[in-house]
């Protein structure tokens, strides 16, 4: 096999190996697309002491990621939402006076063009 069938044979075989892929390549290109993280200190998105990566859009629109299940290899995930706050600062603290779902359990492979409109020119690898 070569190392492309390497990697695609877990993948189409093993959904948790799928799943975690997938969990992996968001992550990376939270960092690519300049994503800021912060510990949700409010149940506002998911639970508290979950991860919020979040992308500022405008003065006070925020393209936001919650992990959820973080605790799970295999139940983990991220839910996506376009949210409004008073500030950067209150990003994670306060709840926002706005927010829209864009996809929940949002999935690199299927939803990327839900956000592309937001973060410009990008590659999915």
């Amino acid at each position: 096999m070569t190392v492309e069938e390497l990697h695609v044979y877990p993948y189409i075989k093993d959904l948790d190996y799928l799943h975690k892929f997938n969990i992996k390549q968001l992550l990376l290109k939270f960092n690519e697309w300049g994503f800021l993280s912060i510990l949700n200190q409010s149940f506002t998105f998911g639970g508290k002491d979950e991860l919020i990566y979040y992308k500022q859009l405008d003065i006070n629109k925020y393209l936001v990621f919650n992990q959820y299940a973080s605790y799970s290899s295999t139940l983990n995930g991220f839910d996506c939402r376009i949210a409004d706050f008073k500030s950067m600062g209150k990003v994670g603290i306060d709840e926002p006076f706005a927010s829209t779902v864009v996809e929940l359990n949002f999935n690199i492979d299927k939803d990327l063009e839900l956000i592309g409109k937001y973060l410009g020119g990008f590659s999915i690898y």
